[in-house]
């Protein structure tokens, strides 16, 4: 889970929804950004595993429908305009509360990872 505060109130994401938004990667690519090529620690790779079969209850599967997701939830909160999508509230969301110091979405991602 990710955890940020806007205006006094803590709220929590889970992380797989972030990196999917991120980049749209892949299952796949994120199991393999984690692991850093160390199959051998089943740890790793069991908790890996689990935080990417927990988040296909979601049913989320691009990059498109996690910002539309993140933006539907937090368009209350966020107080943003109501002519904005839900897209472009995701768009704002994790660029503004995700990495901050990062510019690019890629450089979030890998950070992230």
């Amino acid at each position: 889970m990710l955890r940020f505060t806007w205006r006094k109130q803590e709220y929590v994401i889970p992380i797989m929804l972030i990196l999917k938004a991120l980049v749209g990667a892949s299952d796949k690519e994120i199991f393999e950004g984690i692991m850093m090529q160390d199959y051998d620690n089943t740890f790793l790779t069991d908790r890996v595993e689990l935080l990417l079969r927990s988040f296909k209850m979601y049913a989320i599967h691009t990059g498109e429908q996690c910002l539309e997701y993140i933006g539907d939830k937090f368009r209350v909160v966020l107080g943003m305009p109501d002519d904005w999508t839900n897209e472009a509230l995701g768009v704002w969301l994790v660029r503004k509360m995700i990495l901050v110091h990062l510019e690019s979405a890629r450089d979030k991602f890998r950070m992230l990872l």
